[in-house]
């Protein structure tokens, strides 16, 4: 590898700078060698199962899953990651408006059907400030 250049003075109104330019040179040489590819098979994402309640009187429980295939062949399935959101539904006053918080399950678990809890409100942008509210 050979760099080749030199510098050149760029003119701008009264005044001027010097820019170097480089260019590297590179060989070419052949390669005269085995040359193989391989393709692999990955898991993908294909679907989600969800499961979701309405109240606090039903247990929070992970939803069936019908695989349609099993093991490690090309087009089975395997069950992924599982993740989970517990959100309340708070109805803020006077204006009626709905907001949604999400927390934790033990969290989740101390609110009340029907309940009311003191909260602030959001400076910009109106709304609820989700860990401010009492419970």
């Amino acid at each position: 590898m050979e760099e080749r250049g030199g510098s050149r003075d760029c003119a701008r109104g009264n005044t001027y700078r010097v820019v170097r330019e480089c260019r590297t040179k590179y060989r070419e040489e052949p390669v005269y060698d085995q040359r193989c590819s391989y393709r692999v098979d990955r898991w993908v994402e294909a679907r989600r199962v969800e499961a979701n309640g309405a109240s606090l009187a039903e247990a929070p429980r992970w939803p069936e899953v019908q695989l349609r295939a099993t093991g490690s062949c090309l087009g089975c399935e395997r069950e992924g990651r599982r993740s989970e959101r517990y959100e309340v539904r708070f109805r803020v006053e006077p204006s009626g408006e709905e907001e949604t918080c999400t927390y934790s399950e033990a969290v989740w678990r101390t609110f009340t059907l029907g309940g009311r809890w003191p909260a602030k409100a959001r400076v910009i942008g109106g709304g609820l400030v989700c860990d401010s509210i009492g419970r």
